[in-house]
């Protein structure tokens, strides 16, 4: 089900921790994320010896229409500069972490490296 209230920006806790936790270059992606989709979460996540980044994006009503995006969708954030394996490892890791909350668009999935 579309959420008709759904408008472009950012959720105040996802804004506090965009602020604290990530890098310019993140800061400057997230900007742009929040120009066209609504950002309802960000966080930061450590597995094994990487630390990655992540928001939760949901699409305005005018993109969930056209697209049939009625769910969130993750975007990691790589600490590596060539997409490594353990990216699309933290990708799931970050998605069980959801799955049982909320549903999350299995489609959509955008992961930026360095």
């Amino acid at each position: 089900m579309i959420n008709y209230n759904v408008r472009e920006g950012i959720h105040s806790e996802a804004l506090n921790c965009v602020e604290t936790l990530f890098s310019p270059i993140e800061k400057n992606i997230v900007d742009i994320f929040k120009t066209y989709w609504f950002v309802t979460k960000a966080e930061q996540i450590k597995i094994g010896n990487s630390t990655y980044r992540y928001i939760l994006i949901k699409a305005p009503v005018n993109l969930a229409d056209y697209f049939n995006l009625p769910s969130e969708i993750i975007a990691v954030f790589s600490p590596y500069e060539k997409l490594e394996p353990r990216t699309y490892d933290a990708f799931d890791v970050i998605r069980c972490l959801f799955e049982y909350c909320f549903k999350l668009d299995s489609v959509g999935v955008v992961i930026n490296s360095m």
